[in-house]
């Protein structure tokens, strides 16, 4: 799920500056059984912006996608 973000955010950002690092955050509760689950992520890019995303397991469809700061 951490390289389907990094290829995203890589595949449909604005600037030209690579992924320097992808950091998993909170994510769905998994202490019960379930067919899907989503997961977070902040994305740091070279230049400085960071990127706060959550997609969600097996579609891996992004469900949020903001800019935390942007440089």
């Amino acid at each position: 799920m951490k390289i389907a973000c990094t290829q995203w955010v890589e595949a449909n950002q604005m600037g030209n500056y690579p992924v320097l690092l992808a950091v998993e955050k909170e994510g769905a509760e998994r202490n019960q059984i379930s067919t899907t689950f989503w997961q977070g992520y902040y994305v740091v890019m070279r230049d400085g912006t960071i990127y706060d995303m959550s997609i969600i397991w097996p579609s891996m469809k992004l469900l949020h996608f903001g800019i935390l700061n942007e440089q």
